[in-house]
């Protein structure tokens, strides 16, 4: 129920109530209530955060790290603060303002701070985060969009897009653009087209 409830935080909707009887085909971990109550307050890697059934592929960050963090940082800080006791009427904070117009999308679990599905990267860790998005050496475009599946933080998108571009591995590999071919129009007798060109300087004289 809580990863639904992330992945549809960005939407208004609401909820109704279905008794259990009018629910005929619940499957038994729907029902099931023995839950370990160590393993509930563990925190292991970026999966557990996103509520996750595996990390995703390449990206086994640690939760608890994560969570430490998002406590050091004095911006994410007051983030959390706010998405615990509520955003005031009229933000004043331009350090905050990217997250005051996402308010309404932020949430948090074990600690560490979401938007929408996606963790709050801190600054601290952003770099090293980079690092693995920017291993596979897939280009801008894919780059981002596997980041946009998981992780997140102010800049985000500027700061892959220079790194992918100072990449000499990335500009190898990448795809260049067709170019458009230019072909002349055949003449249809000889002379009807001449060609000239400036050939200078050349004993301090310009010859056509």
């Amino acid at each position: 129920m809580l990863r639904w409830s992330l992945k549809l935080v960005c939407y208004e909707y609401d909820i109704k109530y279905r008794p259990g009887k009018g629910i005929g085909n619940a499957d038994a971990l729907s029902r099931w209530t023995s839950v370990n109550a160590a393993e509930a307050r563990g925190m292991g890697s970026l999966a557990d955060v996103l509520l996750l059934e595996e990390p995703p592929s390449g990206l086994n960050l640690d939760a608890a790290k994560i969570a430490a963090e998002t406590k050091k940082d004095p911006v994410l800080q007051k983030v959390l603060f706010h998405v615990l006791h509520g955003w005031t009427g009229k933000n004043t904070d331009p350090t905050l303002q990217p997250y005051w117009t996402r308010r309404e999308a932020l949430s948090h679990n074990k600690e560490c701070l979401l938007w929408c599905n996606r963790v709050i990267i801190p600054a601290s860790l952003q770099q090293q985060v980079l690092k693995v998005l920017h291993a596979p050496h897939v280009g801008i475009v894919q780059t981002k969009a596997y980041a946009r599946g998981y992780v997140w933080w102010v800049g985000m998108d500027a700061r892959i897009e220079a790194t992918v571009t100072v990449c000499e591995l990335c500009q190898a590999v990448r795809n260049n653009p067709p170019r458009d071919p230019h072909t002349w129009i055949l003449p249809d007798k000889p002379w009807s087209r001449v060609h000239v060109d400036f050939a200078r300087p050349f004993q301090g004289k310009t010859f056509l």
